[in-house]
């Protein structure tokens, strides 16, 4: 994905004018004197790609544009899937912390999950990601902790959604290849809701396929109980182990 000269000119100007803040379609059209048509067509083609996103819908809608380092992943394909993303104001956090996992700690693969994945997060719900990586050591709990500089990284980010009432902390779940594949029971849920927007090499795609398909060969069904509620109704006898054992037997 690559914006077309014309396209990709319009972005430069807004970035440089409103850099990373919110600004409303008066403002931007006023900035750049174009008619409300054709700036209508070109927030359409930018709003596509996520290049440009909704910050809030409320009327007057404001807009963001994203950073160009986040651009150039989104581009090259290292970031992906963020227009599944249903509540647009976590994409700029959700890219930069992305990009600092990917370029600073070697992760393999990134999955949102949780409530923003669900499109149902609230305005002091956290960030969910599960990032894969055989570069992480120790402990969860001591990896999780080293992961703690992350906020810090993101910190200008978090600051400008806390400014808008948007309270949202980062909650990232650090495994191995070896442990993803023994299935946590965490998975579970990360099969319905979750959004790959990291996957260097397809691994976490055909892991989360694979346990799709033994949940629907065993007739396992999550089950709701309430608008944010649920459990999972699993077989007796539900063995993690034997989805691992599968993919051991593909060679995989």
């Amino acid at each position: 994905m690559w914006l077309p000269r014309w396209l990709g000119e319009l972005y430069a100007r807004v970035y440089v004018n409103f850099g990373t803040e919110p600004f409303t379609f008066a403002e931007a059209m006023k900035l750049l004197g174009q008619s409300r048509e054709k700036l209508s067509i070109a927030f359409s083609r930018l709003h596509a790609a996520r290049v440009l996103f909704y910050h809030s819908k409320a009327r007057p809608r404001l807009y963001r544009v994203l950073k160009p380092e986040s651009l150039l992943y989104l581009a090259s394909g290292a970031i992906k899937n963020l227009d599944k993303i249903k509540q647009e104001r976590y994409l700029q956090l959700i890219s930069d912390v992305a990009i600092h996992l990917i370029r600073d700690f070697e992760v393999e693969a990134l999955c949102i999950y949780g409530s923003i994945a669900r499109g149902t997060a609230r305005l002091d719900s956290d960030l969910d990601i599960l990032a894969v990586s055989d570069s992480f050591s120790g402990s969860l709990a001591s990896r999780v902790e080293a992961l703690c500089e992350i906020e810090e990284m993101v910190s200008d980010e978090l600051k400008r959604l806390r400014r808008c009432g948007v309270h949202v902390g980062l909650s990232i779940l650090p495994l191995r290849r070896g442990e993803v594949e023994k299935f946590p029971l965490i998975l579970l849920d990360v099969t319905v809701d979750g959004i790959v927007i990291h996957d260097r090499n397809g691994f976490l795609e055909r892991a989360l396929s694979r346990l799709r398909g033994y949940l629907a060969e065993i007739g396992a069904k999550r089950v709701a109980i309430g608008k944010n509620a649920w459990y999972w109704d699993l077989r007796p006898g539900f063995k993690a182990e034997e989805v691992a054992g599968s993919e051991a037997s593909q060679g995989g």
